[in-house]
């Protein structure tokens, strides 16, 4: 077994390597987002931010018109009835 000391001490250097990890991963994030906007990537990626929010809009537009159908349908049946 570590004595107290020992032990503080390599939590202490756990803690600075995951803080260095975790200081790594974002400056690789940033560069790669960086990179994405220089030059003429730019256009990809607002063609790309567009045809998501294209997609969102047609899925919540198919997925409200099922719904309406689905109560039309509904209320026809309830009146035959």
């Amino acid at each position: 077994m570590y004595d107290t000391a020992r032990r503080v001490a390599l939590v202490k250097q756990r803690v600075r390597e995951n803080t260095r990890r975790r200081q790594r991963r974002e400056a690789i994030s940033l560069s790669a987002a960086c990179m994405l906007l220089r030059e003429d990537a730019g256009g990809y990626v607002l063609v790309g931010v567009v045809c998501f929010a294209a997609a969102v809009v047609v899925t919540v537009f198919c997925t409200r018109l099922r719904k309406n159908n689905k109560q039309q349908e509904q209320t026809k049946e309830d009146e035959e009835t």
